[in-house]
Formats: structure tokens, sequence, C-alpha cells
């Protein structure tokens, strides 16, 4: 949060000084620079200005760092198939899966 704080007072000191950058270029800076645990659960719209996305990152950083203060997994799915390489890694909590696409065995 103090990045997105630093972010928001370099855009004020812009502008004052008449340089102020695109309203969607201000978001997507700011967006740039979140944890993937946020970028997936914060909407990302030009609708909004800096504020009121840095009002959104506020949200729903709340209720992420209380989700995670409790222990509550973030990804409630354990068999989430993640892609590399055209190969699928299977996450299960026993062990870790290999299953190779190209063997035909």
């Amino acid at each position: 949060m103090e990045i997105i704080n630093e972010i928001l007072e370099l855009f004020k000191l812009l502008k004052e000084s008449s340089m102020e950058p695109p309203k969607i270029e201000q978001i997507t800076i700011m967006y740039d620079v979140l944890p993937k645990e946020l970028k997936s659960i914060v909407t990302y719209s030009s609708s909004n200005t800096a504020e009121e996305f840095y009002e959104e990152i506020k949200d729903k950083y709340s209720i992420l760092s209380y989700r995670m203060d409790r222990g509550e997994p973030f990804y409630t799915n354990l068999n989430i198939n993640r892609y590399k390489n055209n190969s699928i890694y299977k996450n299960n909590q026993s062990n870790q899966e290999y299953e190779d696409k190209m063997d035909i065995d």
C-alpha cells in the first residue's frame, strides 16, 4: 500500500506542474504494481479515477489481509491446473504429478 500512496503523491505533483498523465495511464501504473492476489480481485476500469481506484484497492486489500490473518486460503480450489511449456502440472496436496502430453505410453 505504501507504493500506491507514493504513486498517488507523484500524480498530485505532476498535476500541479501541469504534466498530469491521462486517467487510464494512471490506473494502469497503479494496477501494474499490485501483487497478483490483488490483481485477480480488483476491477480494472477506465471509468474510475486514480482516487476511486485507490479506494477500491484499499477495500479489497483489507478483505484480503483479514482472510490471510484468519488463515483462510485465498484460492479454494486445490486442484488448479497450471500450463507450462505445453505440459500440465496438477497441484495435489499429497504429491506433485507431472503429465507430459507428448508421452504416448
